[in-house]
């Protein structure tokens, strides 16, 4: 990416069994170390996310509606 230059990338919640994972705040920390800046992030409801397909996913959470996150950074 070129200097100056913005990037959006959407990330999505993550669990490993009942233990939320927070991708979101771990790659701002990662992009950040490189020298990146957030500008912004935009918080929506995905129902159609690969969690409901998993058969074994509501054994550890009863819900598997997944939040996702557009992250705008700046180079």
């Amino acid at each position: 990416m070129k200097n100056d230059g913005k990037c959006v990338i959407v990330i999505q919640n993550s669990y490993y069994k009942d233990i939320f994972i927070d991708l979101k705040q771990i790659f701002i920390e990662m992009i950040n170390y490189f020298g990146w800046r957030l500008l912004d992030t935009y918080e929506f409801i995905n129902p159609n996310n690969l969690a409901e397909i998993n058969p074994r996913g509501k054994e550890y959470r009863g819900s598997s509606t997944t939040k996702e996150y557009a992250v705008i950074f700046k180079k």
